[in-house]
């Protein structure tokens, strides 16, 4: 594995680690997955593949008009998945 793509697994562990310890404190169930691949094709894969009650997304603008809202991936995943999807700002 290149040191890149290492560092960046760190970084996305590190970040759900942190995610989990927030959520945990609440009694919320959580799952918590690294996947590498196209964001918005894995998350709508494993999503509509697994039995989730909710998805929870952050929202973050780009540039096109609707992505300036939403961002690519999370437009990409409410679309696309067949279970709620909850998009924090």
């Amino acid at each position: 594995m290149s040191k890149m793509a290492e560092a960046a697994q760190q970084h996305g562990n590190k970040i759900l680690e942190d995610g989990e310890k927030r959520v945990t404190a609440t009694n919320v169930q959580v799952k918590k997955m690294l996947v590498e691949g196209h964001a918005v094709e894995e998350i709508v894969r494993i999503a509509n593949q697994g039995n989730f009650d909710l998805i929870v997304i952050g929202a973050r603008g780009i540039s096109h008009m609707r992505e300036m809202l939403l961002g690519s991936v999370t437009d990409g995943v409410i679309h696309h998945v067949h279970c709620p999807v909850l998009v924090i700002k």
